[in-house]
């Protein structure tokens, strides 16, 4: 449930990015009641009728760096009490992916009911056999994906309440119709109708971004939160602010990166940028001079792309060509 005391504090015009965790009609009223905006991601469950929207009837929709969406809009539209506007976005890159997942997910299944008949026909050599509801427990237990369960059709061979075979298989033309119904769609929600579809799109899938740099604050790399060595509140507190900043200063680097199409992660970042590095020169004659070494290319391409020559320059140092 999303505190109330955060939203007193919210500037006006603000928008809420809500994560899949957050989203319920009691969230959606709250933020509402506080006049506060929000974006989210629904469930397919909510608006399953927009699921049944041909894809002939979607818009294409560009994003950055050349890539591409499909999307359908329906505006004026009530959830939860709240109006707003919903909108479907289908993705083929995220459709591909979760067809994947979901063969992957069928061939473990196949493999743990290959296993499970293996085992009922051992155990009726044994003389054992099982009982059938020991049996559909554990079946069910194997294909307990909500998708799988959609197109698997099984066949117990019982005799007086135990199980002597099981064999199943699965509808081709079900998992077809599950892969273009509902496959590679994202529903969003917003109270604010008069967000462009691009805005919703973009402003949405940026909420990926400040996941990666949460993971990447938990991550042991030098600079980040851990280790912390520390126990105290102040210090701990000290320690949070300069993690903080650090975090900050990572994400300013990878944005002016982006900003000259320069798509590069924080750990091959940060293993480059610690190469480059500076030497103090001392002459026979007692001068001393201050150099940045040379610099491999992938070293150079940064060094440029961030202007640190000028930074190192003002340092006093003598920047040293490639």
């Amino acid at each position: 449930m999303i505190r109330q005391g955060l939203l007193s504090q919210a500037p006006a015009r603000l928008t809420i990015v809500l994560d899949k965790g957050n989203v319920s009609f009691d969230n959606f009223k709250a933020l509402q009641k506080a006049q506060v905006s929000f974006l989210a991601a629904v469930p397919a469950g909510w608006v399953r009728s927009l699921f049944q929207v041909a894809l002939r009837a979607y818009q294409p929709l560009a994003l950055a760096r050349g890539r591409r969406v499909k999307v359908y809009a329906q505006a004026d539209t009530r959830l939860g009490g709240v109006d707003g506007k919903l909108l479907v976005s289908f993705s083929p890159t995220f459709y591909r992916k979760q067809v994947r997942t979901l063969d992957l997910l069928q061939q473990k299944a196949d493999q743990q009911l290959h296993a499970l008949r293996a085992s009922i026909q051992d155990a009726v050599v044994r003389k054992r056999p099982r009982k059938e509801g020991a049996v559909r427990r554990e079946m069910n237990q194997l294909v307990c994906h909500d998708r799988l369960n959609d197109f698997f059709s099984p066949t117990l061979h019982v005799d007086q309440g135990v199980v002597y075979d099981l064999h199943w298989e699965w509808d081709r033309r079900k998992k077809r119709q599950i892969k273009h119904r509902d496959l590679g769609k994202t529903v969003l929600f917003t109270d604010r109708q008069e967000l462009s579809d691009h805005r919703m799109v973009v402003a949405y899938r940026n909420q990926a971004k400040v996941e990666d740099m949460f993971r990447i604050s938990k991550s042991r790399r030098p600079g980040l939160w851990w280790p912390v060595h520390h126990w105290t509140d102040s210090k701990l507190s000290v320690h949070a602010l300069y993690c903080f900043l650090a975090l900050l200063l990572l994400r300013i680097v990878l944005l002016r990166l982006q900003d000259r199409h320069l798509s590069i992660g924080v750990g091959l970042l940060t293993e480059r940028l610690r190469g480059i590095e500076e030497a103090l020169v001392v002459y026979a004659n007692g001068a001393a001079q201050r150099v940045i070494t040379e610099r491999r290319p992938e070293q150079e391409e940064l060094f440029v792309a961030l202007d640190l020559r000028t930074l190192a320059e003002q340092l006093g140092n003598t920047v040293l060509n490639p």
